[in-house]
C-alpha cells in the first residue's frame, strides 16, 4: 500500500513538473493535451489495484462474491461487539432523548429558558433511571433547587442533584 501510495505521489509530481514546463500557446496550445494526459496516467494508476484485484479472480463477479464471503465471514465473528455497541449507542440515544424531555419538563414546569437548564441521566447499567443531575445557569439559579428535587423525585422516582453553574 505504501508502495502504492509513493508511486501515484510520484507520477503526481511529475505531471506536475511537466505540465510547468510546457508552452502554453493559443487556446491552451500543447498544454492542454499534456494535462489531459497526465490526468489519464493518473487515472490509470489509481485504479490499477482494481484491477489486478480483478484479475485474480477469474471474472469480476467471483471477485465481489468472494470479497462479500470474506466480509460476511469477518462480521460473524464481529456480529456479537457489534451487536454489543449497536446497544450501547441506542441506550445513549434513548438517554439523551429522555434528558432533553426532562429538561423540557422542568423548563415549562419553572418557566425557564432552555439555554438556562441542562440535564443528564445516569442508569444502573440495565436502564433503569438512578439519578437525574441538572445544571442551572442564567435566570434559573434563582429557582428553589428543593422544589426541583421534590418535582423529579415525585414524578420520576429517582434522586435529583442540582447543580450551579
Amino acid at each position: 500500500m505504501r508502495q502504492y501510495l509513493m508511486s501515484l505521489f510520484v507520477l503526481a509530481l511529475c505531471c506536475a513538473v511537466i505540465e510547468l514546463l510546457s508552452p502554453e500557446g493559443e487556446g491552451g496550445g500543447i498544454a492542454r493535451h499534456i494535462r489531459l494526459l497526465s490526468g489519464l496516467c493518473l487515472l490509470l494508476v489509481a485504479l490499477s489495484p482494481i484491477v489486478s484485484w480483478t484479475e485474480q479472480a477469474a471474472s469480476p463477479l467471483e471477485a465481489l462474491s468472494s470479497a462479500l464471503d470474506d466480509w460476511i465471514a469477518q462480521s460473524e465473528v464481529s456480529g456479537d461487539a457489534f451487536k454489543e455497541r449497536w446497544e450501547q449507542q441506542s441506550e445513549q440515544i434513548d438517554l439523551s432523548l429522555a434528558a432533553e424531555t426532562v429538561a423540557e419538563m422542568i423548563e415549562e414546569h419553572f418557566s425557564l429558558a432552555a439555554s438556562d437548564c441542562r440535564v443528564s441521566l445516569k442508569t444502573d447499567g440495565h436502564g433503569q433511571l438512578n439519578e437525574v443531575c441538572m445544571a442551572l445557569s442564567g435566570r434559573a439559579i434563582w429557582v428553589d433547587a428543593q422544589q426541583i428535587q421534590t418535582m423529579v423525585r415525585k414524578t420520576l422516582g429517582c434522586a435529583c442533584t442540582v447543580y450551579i453553574e
